[in-house]
């Protein structure tokens, strides 16, 4: 879960397009850093000018600073975003700004210490617009500025600064142009970062799966595996060195049929399963008949059926075609079938039959054995667990079956699902494409 939790944090990063967006805290710090500076500069220039600065000049400061403690608190409060406080902000300074310009052209008052002293914070404000706001936004203050300053000094009449004008303007542009590389290039670089994070954590998370399904192997081989090969090498014995009349041999030769067989299934179902998980499992689709899958299951399950006295019915129509791997299909019926012959009791009854549809065939096998609850129903399927219980005459299973199931139907262009009643039977309904059309 927590590799799980890990991912989705680390992902929900990769898909942020403002780098403010992506350093939360920290950009948090530099915005509450700019707007001090932006209270404190307004703050210094009334008491420093209090008594020479113009009226107008004097409110525009004034209602301007009031404007940024004001958006201050209430980011503060969380009543705005910051991104919200901080553009009004910057664009509320910028038009004190250029009506202080304005005046001061009027008044033919503007000289060069006016734009030297602006024109060292206007880098600051703009890479602050690109980290705090957006790089969208970022250009349109750049290009203001770009704009403005200039023709500003354009109107001075100052000699000196018309042929400074351009100088500036190409500066400012210039400076805007570089920010937007840099956040640019700090984006690419944290996405990258991000996706080198998120791939050595998909190849952890895939390492970790895999131990997870060798440490499996290994505990059902050492397990359910030693137990029949043990029991038929000690049958075996018996076989060999016991004097035993005809009855007590075949006695005994059968039960050592029903242990080898139950080690080949067991090996079956985990090869079958190994070269699932590992994606060796080959899907070469063909048309196949139905049935003659199903009747080939029934014999090969005949000493089974008979043990229990089982009866099974094949209500497939003899002319039932699909498109399928046959390996797969035989795989996915042949453990169904088995699954069913475990938890149905002596005498039971077992029915393979087909529902149509409209694009696929659905492949039912149904059994009127001991049934699963709701519980039970949930997690067959699940990776997370393996669910191995007694059938009704102590078969032991892998719990690797239905997994296996699972993953051959989807590996098969199909889909599964279970039905079933506690005492009453299960049923298994599985999908499966029909041979593609031929074209006219």
């Amino acid at each position: 879960m927590i590799i799980l939790a890990d991912k989705k944090n680390i992902m929900k990063f990769t898909e942020k397009k403002n780098i403010h967006e992506y350093f939360v805290e920290q950009s948090a710090i530099w915005y509450k850093l700019v707007i001090v500076f932006f209270a404190l500069g307004y703050i210094i220039d009334i008491i420093s000018h209090i008594d020479t600065i113009p009226t107008v000049i004097l409110w525009a400061d004034l209602i301007t600073l009031f404007i940024v403690i004001l958006f201050l608190l209430l980011f503060i409060k969380k009543v705005i975003s910051q991104k919200t406080s901080f553009l009004v902000i910057v664009y509320s300074a910028m038009a004190a700004l250029f009506i202080s310009y304005y005046y001061l052209l009027l008044d033919n008052s503007f000289n060069y210490g006016n734009i030297i002293q602006d024109l060292i914070t206007i880098p600051v404000v703009i890479f602050s617009v690109g980290f705090l706001a957006s790089k969208r936004h970022m250009i349109i203050v750049g290009v203001i500025f770009s704009i403005f300053y200039p023709l500003a000094m354009l109107l001075s009449g100052d000699n000196l600064m018309i042929d400074s004008a351009a100088f500036v303007a190409v500066m400012i542009l210039g400076a805007t142009a570089g920010f937007v590389i840099l956040i640019r290039t700090l984006e690419n670089a944290m996405k990258l970062k991000e996706e080198a994070t998120i791939e050595l954590i998909n190849q952890r998370d895939e390492l970790l799966k895999l131990n997870e399904e060798r440490t499996k192997l290994f505990a059902i081989i050492s397990h359910d595996l030693r137990n029949p090969v043990g029991n038929a090498r000690n049958v075996s014995k018996m076989l060999l060195h016991e004097k035993l009349d005809d009855s007590e041999r075949r006695e005994l030769t059968e039960a050592l049929n029903r242990m080898t067989t139950r080690a080949y299934a067991l090996l079956e179902d985990l090869l079958n399963w190994s070269q699932s998980e590992s994606g060796m499992f080959a899907y070469n689709p063909e048309v196949v008949n139905l049935r003659s899958v199903v009747e080939e299951a029934i014999e090969f399950f005949s000493p089974n059926i008979k043990e229990k006295s089982l009866s099974v019915l094949n209500l497939i129509k003899k002319n039932t075609y699909v498109y399928s791997d046959k390996k797969i299909l035989e795989t996915i019926i042949r453990n169904l079938f088995s699954n069913a012959i475990k938890f149905t009791y002596k005498g039971g009854e077992i029915v393979f039959s087909t529902i149509d549809t409209a694009d696929k065939l659905t492949f039912v096998i149904k059994d009127n054995g001991i049934g699963m609850d709701i519980d039970l129903i949930d997690d067959v399927f699940s990776r997370d667990k393996i669910i191995s219980t007694f059938g009704t005459n102590n078969e032991k299973g892998t719990g690797l079956g239905l997994q296996l199931v699972k993953n051959l139907v989807e590996k098969n262009k199909g889909e599964i699902s279970v039905e079933s009643i506690p005492n009453k039977g299960t049923s298994f309904l599985v999908t499966i494409p029909y041979p593609p059309k031929e074209k006219e």
